[in-house]
């Protein structure tokens, strides 16, 4: 849920329960907040799942990256920047380095003929699975 809905909501209940006070009394106000109280837990829930859905799902992204990095360099002897360039190029995985030409490679920024050679030479060996 949006933030901006949520605070809307939360500012409703507040309105209604200042509301039912002045005209009706506590116990309306009572009433009111029996009411709103449970909408506006039912928002926060959504939104906090939402936000920790998003976290997760970050999460999950940043460990991908960090495992193909760090399988870059375990296999081809990459340096890390060199890594983090061959995953920023599109190859987000050791699967799409297959079929690849040295020329692909060389396109990268600093990545140089004798690594293109390597990481081609390592791939047709099917020493990377």
């Amino acid at each position: 849920m949006n933030r901006i809905y949520l605070f809307f909501i939360i500012c409703l209940a507040g309105i209604v329960g200042t509301i039912f006070t002045f005209l009706f009394g506590h116990w309306a106000c009572f009433l009111g907040t029996l009411i709103f109280i449970p909408a506006i837990a039912l928002s926060l829930d959504t939104y906090f799942r939402s936000r920790r859905e998003d976290r997760e799902k970050l999460y999950a992204r940043v460990m991908e990256k960090e495992t193909s990095i760090s399988d870059y360099i375990r296999h081809f002897g990459l340096d890390r920047n060199r890594a983090e360039m061959l995953y920023n190029a599109g190859f987000k995985n050791i699967d799409d380095l297959k079929d690849r030409s040295i020329e692909e490679f060389m396109q990268i920024d600093e990545i140089n003929p004798t690594m293109a050679k390597r990481i081609v030479q390592k791939m047709k060996e099917n020493r990377i699975k």
